[in-house]
Protein backbone atom coordinates (compact mmCIF):
# COMPACT_ATOMS: atom_id res chain seq x y z
CA UNK A 1 0.00 0.00 0.00
CA UNK A 2 1.27 3.32 -1.10
CA UNK A 3 1.28 6.16 1.58
CA UNK A 4 0.88 9.76 1.07
CA UNK A 5 2.09 12.22 3.40
CA UNK A 6 -0.73 15.04 4.61
CA UNK A 7 0.01 18.28 4.24
CA UNK A 8 -1.65 21.31 5.57
CA UNK A 9 -4.41 22.52 3.20
CA UNK A 10 -3.21 26.45 1.71
CA UNK A 11 -3.88 28.78 -0.96
CA UNK A 12 -0.17 28.43 -2.42
CA UNK A 13 -0.14 24.21 -1.63
CA UNK A 14 -3.80 24.07 -3.29
CA UNK A 15 -3.16 26.21 -6.64
CA UNK A 16 -2.21 24.21 -9.10
CA UNK A 17 -6.04 22.40 -8.57
CA UNK A 18 -7.92 25.43 -8.38
CA UNK A 19 -8.83 27.83 -5.19
CA UNK A 20 -10.79 27.65 -2.00
CA UNK A 21 -12.26 29.02 0.87
CA UNK A 22 -12.58 28.39 5.05
CA UNK A 23 -16.15 28.56 4.80
CA UNK A 24 -16.06 27.68 8.69
CA UNK A 25 -13.10 30.27 9.66
CA UNK A 26 -13.54 32.89 6.96
CA UNK A 27 -11.22 36.01 6.78
CA UNK A 28 -12.95 38.64 4.43
CA UNK A 29 -14.83 41.46 4.92
CA UNK A 30 -18.08 41.18 6.63
CA UNK A 31 -20.91 42.69 7.24
CA UNK A 32 -22.65 42.61 10.67
CA UNK A 33 -20.91 42.05 13.97
CA UNK A 34 -22.01 39.32 16.78
CA UNK A 35 -23.99 37.48 16.76
CA UNK A 36 -24.67 37.61 13.05
CA UNK A 37 -21.88 38.20 10.82
CA UNK A 38 -22.04 37.74 6.78
CA UNK A 39 -19.49 37.31 4.50
CA UNK A 40 -20.90 37.78 1.06
CA UNK A 41 -19.43 36.53 -1.87
CA UNK A 42 -16.74 34.55 -0.70
CA UNK A 43 -15.87 32.44 -3.53
CA UNK A 44 -17.99 32.54 -7.20
CA UNK A 45 -18.12 29.28 -9.67
CA UNK A 46 -19.38 29.00 -12.99
CA UNK A 47 -21.78 27.22 -14.22
CA UNK A 48 -22.16 27.87 -17.87
CA UNK A 49 -22.27 30.24 -20.02
CA UNK A 50 -25.13 31.98 -18.58
CA UNK A 51 -24.91 30.71 -15.17
CA UNK A 52 -22.94 31.08 -12.18
CA UNK A 53 -22.97 30.65 -8.38
CA UNK A 54 -21.65 32.44 -5.48
CA UNK A 55 -21.12 30.84 -1.57
CA UNK A 56 -21.79 32.97 1.10
CA UNK A 57 -21.27 32.78 4.95
CA UNK A 58 -23.59 33.87 7.49
CA UNK A 59 -22.30 33.32 11.28
CA UNK A 60 -24.84 33.11 13.84
CA UNK A 61 -23.89 32.86 17.37
CA UNK A 62 -26.80 32.00 19.93
CA UNK A 63 -28.84 34.67 20.79
CA UNK A 64 -32.82 35.27 22.27
CA UNK A 65 -35.49 33.56 19.81
CA UNK A 66 -36.83 37.08 18.75
CA UNK A 67 -37.36 37.76 14.77
CA UNK A 68 -35.93 41.20 14.52
CA UNK A 69 -35.30 41.34 10.64
CA UNK A 70 -36.20 39.18 7.35
CA UNK A 71 -35.29 39.41 3.64
CA UNK A 72 -36.92 38.64 0.61
CA UNK A 73 -35.16 37.29 -2.86
CA UNK A 74 -37.14 38.51 -5.89
CA UNK A 75 -34.71 37.67 -8.50
CA UNK A 76 -32.74 35.00 -7.15
CA UNK A 77 -32.47 31.80 -5.17
CA UNK A 78 -30.84 30.95 -1.84
CA UNK A 79 -29.47 27.37 -0.26
CA UNK A 80 -29.25 27.07 3.32
CA UNK A 81 -26.60 24.56 4.39
CA UNK A 82 -25.87 24.62 8.30
CA UNK A 83 -22.43 23.80 8.59
CA UNK A 84 -21.80 23.13 12.09
CA UNK A 85 -25.14 22.56 15.00
CA UNK A 86 -28.75 22.96 14.40
CA UNK A 87 -30.55 25.47 12.97
CA UNK A 88 -34.32 27.17 13.40
CA UNK A 89 -35.26 29.01 10.23
CA UNK A 90 -38.63 31.44 10.00
CA UNK A 91 -40.69 31.84 6.74
CA UNK A 92 -43.21 34.01 6.01
CA UNK A 93 -45.44 34.55 2.39
CA UNK A 94 -43.52 36.98 0.51
CA UNK A 95 -46.56 38.93 -0.05
CA UNK A 96 -49.68 40.65 2.07
CA UNK A 97 -52.39 38.35 2.03
CA UNK A 98 -55.53 39.60 0.27
CA UNK A 99 -53.72 42.23 -1.58
CA UNK A 100 -50.83 41.03 -3.63
CA UNK A 101 -48.61 43.58 -2.62
CA UNK A 102 -45.10 43.17 -1.41
CA UNK A 103 -44.63 43.67 2.14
Amino acid sequence: MKTVPVETLTRESFSEFGSFRDMLNPMSEKLGAPPVEFFRDMLAQSLGVFSSASYSNCRVEPRAFVIDSSEHHNATMEMLMPLDGDTLMHFAPAFLPKTGLAK
